[in-house]
């Protein structure tokens, strides 16, 4: 099984029995995370991980499994704070962003992420490298206006904004980069681990780590409204509709993450016709998932494979590789039902329990999927043991028929109130729905 073939090859490493400990606060989990993954030397992200948190005594594998729930639950939401992703219209995917911004260096982009401005006398050329753009001799007459003056300029230029600093720049860039670095690094201890992760990106993610080209089929999944736009320049417009350009107006200057692009960048606003519109739909797929993000996928990039094997992980198909780190949708709620347990007074006979089930069997296959959430901070399963989801039941203490289902994610573990209102079957259907809807099962502080 693809499963085990990567999850072999990853711990068969007999260097790898030592383990890679983070001591992590609940209130701080993300920040504590990237500090310790900068820390420490790369060769310890392969050895089995330990987390603990200062709360309490020791590391557990519960601590471990939440701990990869709630940091990815924490990076990949939305409106998430540290703005690492953009995403789609309906906020369900999300991509790397365009923009080339959080990290000026690791220092610089401390105090710009905090809306710090700070004292930075660097000549606007440092700004041009950041942008890829080429130093010229107004740089050398900013920097140095005796130096400006001299004749072989353009070599004096190159060395003096590019050679000599070739590699020093090269690792202040890096730092510009880091928080995608270690990104890369986190998706590939949780792939190392065996956890599956909230990781909602669209296929060319893992098409782009196992060296597949994107294609329009991506955007088609990630934006529906621009994919259609370009499969009907690519299969619906004629040489006629393009004669008559004074109405199409399609140029190849593109947006693109609230950017104004030119795909051409050789002619800007260059007219799209009919002999040019698969050019310019591949310019456009090839912008939005490989040039727009080169530097920022090539650092999570570069961050994942420092963990895993990248020989084993371009053997798999791409929906494979997916499979195998964000798991696979669940619908075996028969074998669900058969593996739950109780606790706490309660048994599979209890009236409590029987209406539970005859509530949850009448639950839409999306409602499921959300109690799922709810229950185990996933709405997926992993590939390994897709048929063990194991659920227990407890009675909630002291609660009363205005109180809502609770749930313990690291456990699996279902409070459920004693209801005994009558209809009990209306309003546990109205508790468990106002759960699994408003609320994620929480994790314990």
């Amino acid at each position: 099984m693809v499963e085990q073939g990567i999850a072999g090859h990853l711990s068969q490493n007999p260097e790898a029995a030592p383990v890679f400990k983070l001591n992590l606060r609940r209130t701080h989990v993300v920040e504590d995370t990237f500090r310790h993954l900068s820390s420490v030397d790369h060769c310890v992200f392969q050895r089995e991980l330990l987390v603990q948190f200062k709360e309490e005594l020791k590391p557990t594998l519960v601590n471990k499994r939440d701990f990869f729930i709630n940091v990815f639950d924490e990076l990949m939401h939305p409106e998430s704070p540290r703005e690492m992703f953009m995403f789609n219209d309906h906020q369900t995917l999300a991509w790397f962003p365009a923009k080339k911004y959080f990290m000026f260096g690791v220092l610089c982009g401390i105090a710009l992420y905090n809306h710090n401005i700070i004292n930075l006398p660097f000549p606007l050329v440092l700004f041009k490298k950041l942008v890829n753009v080429k130093p010229s001799l107004e740089d050398m007459e900013e920097f140095d206006p005796v130096i400006a003056r001299k004749e072989f300029v353009d070599a004096y230029i190159d060395y003096a904004f590019n050679k000599s600093v070739e590699q020093v720049f090269g690792e202040f860039k890096r730092g510009f980069f880091k928080k995608y670095f270690m990104f890369g690094v986190l998706c590939g201890i949780a792939l190392y681990n065996h956890n599956i992760i909230s990781l909602p990106f669209p296929l060319v993610l893992f098409k782009k780590l196992v060296n597949v080209k994107p294609s329009l089929e991506d955007m088609e999944e990630f934006d529906p409204v621009i994919a259609k736009s370009l499969r009907y320049i690519l299969d619906d417009y004629t040489s006629e509709d393009f004669e008559d350009f004074d109405n199409l107006d399609i140029t190849f200057t593109v947006n693109w993450d609230k950017r104004k692009v030119d795909l051409d960048s050789e002619e800007k606003g260059k007219p799209v016709s009919c002999a040019n519109k698969k050019e310019f739909v591949d310019a456009y797929i090839d912008y939005a998932f490989n040039k727009s993000v080169e530097q920022v996928f090539g650092e999570f990039k570069r961050g994942f494979f420092k963990v895993c094997n990248i020989d084993v992980v371009e053997f798999f198909q791409p929906d494979e590789l997916r499979d195998v780190m964000v798991g696979l949708e669940y619908t075996d709620w028969d074998v669900m039902k058969q593996n739950t347990v109780y606790d706490g007074g309660y048994s599979d006979t209890h009236p409590n329990i029987i209406t539970f089930w005859e509530v949850f069997d009448e639950l839409t296959e999306q409602q499921k999927k959300l109690f799922l959430l709810f229950l185990t901070g996933m709405d997926r399963v992993p590939i390994v043991g897709i048929t063990k989801v194991r659920m227990t039941v407890t009675i909630l203490p002291n609660a009363s028929d205005l109180h809502f289902p609770e749930a313990l994610t690291c456990h699996s573990l279902l409070l459920l109130p004693n209801y005994s209102g009558y209809p009990t079957k209306t309003t546990l259907k109205n508790r468990l729905l106002g759960a699994i809807n408003h609320t994620r099962g929480f994790w314990k502080e």
